[in-house]
């Protein structure tokens, strides 16, 4: 068991109006961590998405130009055409995506683990990318980043990386993820490297990274004698 996995009870994404305070699980924290996800509270998410929209101009290319709109609840999704129509497409970048390397995943349950997901679009709600990520009590944890086939190599994922970084400093995470082979090297230019307490094992089809970026540094266990 590794508490680090821990869900954060906070997977707060926009600063607080009042404060610069963030409510997050300590990372070396005195209490005993739980052995179960610890469900964020509800009034985090008391926010509309399309009022925090981040705009991103690409830099030469227009097609990496467009905005991330962030989703948390399945309430925020019903509650708009808009939101409900990205989040559907989003839902289709994923799968198309994973399929092409053999493996079937979705959206499906991702709100309700406490996934926030990113969905990268232009002005028409056409969907380019997808991050869905979680924080975890030491690590921002990266479950899925998708692009949509025809946006591949316009920079896109480096775009979603940097705000996924960002997030990871701002609330004092590493980052972790699961890279499948074929992209290990996109990730490894970003600084991650394979874990030793997880190591590639023959016949995966992807590794684990891990990233350092603002996790507070472990503290020096002091040896005892008898």
């Amino acid at each position: 068991y590794n508490s680090d996995l821990d869900i954060d009870s906070s997977q707060r994404i926009y600063p607080p109006f009042d404060d610069d305070a963030v409510p997050t699980t300590p990372t070396n924290s005195s209490f005993p961590a739980s052995r179960y996800p610890i469900a964020p509270s509800e009034d985090q998410y008391n926010f509309n998405p399309l009022e925090h929209v981040i705009i991103v101009n690409g830099n030469n290319d227009p097609e990496s130009s467009g905005a991330v709109v962030t989703v948390q609840t399945e309430e925020q999704v019903i509650s708009s055409q808009v939101l409900y129509t990205l989040h559907a497409r989003a839902n289709v970048v994923v799968n198309e995506t994973f399929l092409a390397h053999g493996m079937y995943l979705t959206l499906d349950t991702a709100l309700e683990d406490y996934f926030s997901i990113d969905i990268f679009c232009d002005e028409a709600a056409n969907v380019k990318g997808v991050a869905e990520y979680i924080f975890m009590r030491r690590y921002l944890y990266i479950d899925k980043l998708a692009i949509q086939k025809d946006y591949q190599r316009r920079g896109i994922g480096t775009l979603m990386m940097m705000r996924l970084l960002e997030l990871a400093r701002w609330r004092h995470k590493d980052m972790l993820l699961f890279a499948l082979l074929p992209v290990v090297n996109f990730y490894c230019r970003w600084g991650f490297e394979p874990c030793t307490e997880w190591p590639y094992v023959e016949g995966d089809v992807g590794i684990i990274l891990r990233k350092k970026v603002a996790a507070p540094e472990r503290p020096m266990t002091r040896a005892t004698t008898v």
